[in-house]
Formats: structure tokens, sequence, C-alpha cells
């Protein structure tokens, strides 16, 4: 082995596929690959496949050596899946085996108990240069082996809603680490790309039309928590366009540790980037234009569930230049015991709704929304009788409230800086603790007061 752990060196067995194939004939059978693999010694070696040919296996093809390359000179040799197999087409369990330069045809076959049309399940083994069309089966690409990498690859779906949950483009749920770079991937029945590998490389792919089933709501990419791996995936550097079926966001996100960043995102039905639990996140740097097309009104640019701690939101540009527009909130923290955070920086642009801004529902303390362009934070509380909390750091908070004397406290902690929007219909109000805030104010019936909070903690009302 040389280089890269996925890199297969030049001294390999060749093995001519030719040979192996008994009676010539036009179609040639699947099974001349499995005579051509079972051929090559214990070690491995290449086996090579015809260009303008086309193999119809008909019983799986699978092989445990390692070290085996399965190669095409370009996508003209073709592997089509005969239309009464079911079950994985074609699996290469060693270690360090390397598939490229072919098409993979599932011949449109609805695949009720397969796996995937090719899947590697050896440790450093690598899919690439790799064609897949017509897969109507459960998986197309299936990436199962610690430090498997698949790259360079187009991925083609149906393209249309299948009647259950199948059609996944690349599956790497092991697990175990991968690196899922540089693809084409669209038209997949549920994700373009799955993968809950502790210190995984989701990077430079392009997915678009995915998650076409439309029994539930979902996203096109997903990065499933692992319980008890604090080693994050780096998902970066994608475009995700728009999804196959109204029920599709772009990423749904979860486990601990992660990084999303660079990432560029268009024209979704659904939300554009949720994280549904764990610690320690960055979402940086992301583009994020128009989300919600599925006329809900509810979808968001950046969601938080309740319960994520430790992360930060920075850098990213969120914005809906729709007419009207589609997008709810740029980016909502949920109401629940989220803390430890920052939101700064982020420009949310363009904006055509004066009502998005940024929603912080988190319960914690210890927070920072500050210096985000283009936004007033709301403080999602109206609940009659009970203090809010205004934490120190943020510039401009907006408290939000369409009820009558639903918030009827409100505590500044530390020292605030910048400006507070208060609007508070017909709602009397008192400031009750620290900072010199001891003052009662009456709001006039829904007028926003504004109140400016000086260097030195001194509220002045205008």
């Amino acid at each position: 082995m040389t280089g890269f752990p996925w890199q297969i060196g030049d001294a390999l067995l060749a093995a001519d596929l030719n040979a192996a194939i008994a009676g010539g004939g036009a179609v040639p059978a699947g099974g001349s690959i499995q005579a051509a693999i079972d051929a090559l010694p214990a070690t491995g070696g290449e086996v090579r496949l015809s260009p303008n040919t086309t193999y119809v296996v008909t019983t799986a093809i699978a092989s445990s050596k390692p070290n085996v390359r399965l190669s095409a000179s370009d996508w003209s040799a073709v592997i089509q899946r005969g239309p009464a197999l079911a079950g994985t087409l074609l699996q290469l369990m060693g270690a360090g085996c390397l598939i490229e330069g072919m098409t993979f045809d599932g011949n449109g076959s609805v695949n009720t108990s397969g796996q995937a049309e090719v899947q590697i399940s050896g440790a450093n083994s690598r899919i690439t240069n790799v064609q897949v069309i017509n897969s109507a089966g459960v998986i197309m690409v299936a990436a199962t082996g610690a430090g498997c990498r698949v790259d360079h690859c187009t991925l083609t779906g149906m393209g249309t809603s299948l009647s259950t949950q199948r059609g996944y483009g690349i599956w790497a749920i092991n697990h175990v680490q991968v690196f899922i770079d540089h693809n084409k991937i669209t038209g997949t029945g549920i994700d373009g790309i799955g993968v809950d590998g502790p210190g995984s490389i989701v990077d430079a792919n392009y997915i678009k039309g995915c998650h076409c089933w439309s029994g539930s709501a979902g996203a096109q990419t997903a990065i499933y928590p692992y319980v008890g791996a604090d080693a994050g995936t780096v998902f970066s550097n994608n475009f995700i366009g728009q999804g196959g079926s109204v029920t599709s966001g772009a990423l749904e996100a979860g486990g601990n540790n992660l990084t999303i960043s660079g990432n560029t995102i268009v024209n979704q039905y659904g939300g554009a980037i949720g994280v549904d639990s764990g610690h320690g996140i960055t979402i940086t740097g992301n583009t994020i234009v128009n989300v919600g097309l599925d006329g809900s009104g509810a979808q968001d640019g950046i969601t938080i569930q309740p319960g994520v701690t430790d992360f930060s939101i920075t850098g990213n540009r969120v914005g809906d230049d729709a007419t009207p527009p589609t997008m709810r909130w740029p980016i909502i923290v949920q109401t629940g015991a989220s803390d430890r955070y920052a939101i700064t920086g982020n420009v949310l642009a363009p904006n055509t709704d004066a009502n998005n801004r940024i929603v912080d529902g988190g319960t914690g303390v210890i927070k920072v929304i500050q210096d985000n362009a283009g936004a007033d934070t709301v403080v999602p509380y109206a609940v009659s009788g009970t203090t809010t909390q205004l934490y120190s750091g943020s510039h401009v908070q907006r408290l939000q409230n369409s009820g009558t004397l639903a918030i009827t406290s409100i505590a500044a902690q530390n020292t605030m800086r910048g400006t507070v929007k208060i609007l508070l219909p017909n709602a009397a109000f008192v400031f009750t603790a620290g900072n010199n805030i001891n003052n009662t104010v009456t709001a006039t019936p829904n007028v926003p007061l504004i109140m400016v909070c000086d260097d030195l903690g001194k509220w002045w009302v205008r």
C-alpha cells in the first residue's frame, strides 16, 4: 500500500476477464466477473472489464479477498442487475479493494430484499469514478468499511417517489470513519448521503433532487448521531440544490463535535440545516438562500433543537429573496435547555421579509448573540407573570409578544450593552434586577419602546 490508505499500488496481478468468459456471446454472463475474481491469488489482483460491454448479473458477485481491483477504462463497461436478482449486486469485503471506471445499472428493479448495487465493506477500500444508474433498490453505493472512500462518482436515482422508504445514494452507516467527496448525486429516493462514522469527512459533493420519498419529512443529506463517539464529522463545501419532494430539506445532523462549514444551500422545500442533538457543534461560513418552498410557513434557515449545547453559529449568510418570502426565521434556537453558545457575525441577507429575525429560545444564560447584520434577536417568551432574562453581550434584542400583559417582569444579566427593542402591546412591565435598573415603565398600547443601555449599564428610554 502506498500513499493514502485507499490508494492501491500498481504491482497487482492482472487477470484477463475475457479469458474467463465461456462461449463468447453478445451479452456476457455476469458470472464471468465472479470467476475472474475467484481466479486471483489469495493476496488479490486486478480484474479488467471490457469497454462497450454489458455484463448481466444473475447471481450476486462477492469476494472476501484483499486488494482486489475491479477496473474499466470508461463507463461503457456496464455491470447490470438481472431482473430476478435480489440482494447486493456486487460486494468486495476484503481490505484495500478498489472499484473504478465502470457503470452499475440497477435495471429499474425494485429490489425489496437487497441492500446495494455496489458495496465495499473491507477497511481502506475505495470506489472512484463509477456511475450508478436505474437503481430502484435500497442503496446505490454502500461504504461500510473503516477508512473507505467514495469519490468522483455519479449517482443518478430514479427521480420518482417510491412506495416505501428506499433508494439511498451513498450509505455509510456502520459507525466507522469514511470519506465521501466530489460526487454528483441526484434523484435518490431518500438521502443522497447518509453517514454516522466518527471523524468522517463529507466534502465537495453536489446533491440535488434527492429525498423523493414523500412519506415523511426529511433531508437530502444526513449525519446520524453515534452515541458515545466524540470524534466529529466534517460536512463541508457541498452544494445542495432543490430537493425531490415537498418534504425534503438540505441537512439533518446530530452528534458531537460536528463541523458544518462552507456549504451552499439553495431553494429548499424544507429547512436548510437542522441540528437535532449533540454538543461541540460549529456551523460556519455557509450560504443559505431561500427555504420553505413547501409553503408551510414554518421552515427555517438554521434550526437548533432543544438541548443542543456548546455550539457556535458564525459567519453564515442566510437570506430569502423570494417574492413573497417563504423562509420563516434565518436562525432559530428552539425553546428548551440549550446553553453555552454563540451566534455572531452572521449576515441575514438578502431578506425581503421584515419579520425575519434570530429567534432564541434557549433557556441557558451562558450565551452571546451579537453583531449579526440585518437581524434583531427575538426572545420568544410569552408566559404571564414570569421574568425574562436579558443576557450580556447582546447588541440588539427584541422581545416580541402578541398577547396582553403576557410579560410582567424583565431582568438584566450582568452588564447589558447596545439596544433593546421591546414590543409589548398593552403590557405594563418592570425592570427588576441589576445594573441600576429599577424603573417602572408602562408601554403605550401597540407602540414599541426602544431602550438603550450604555457602557455603564444605565438604561435610557427614547
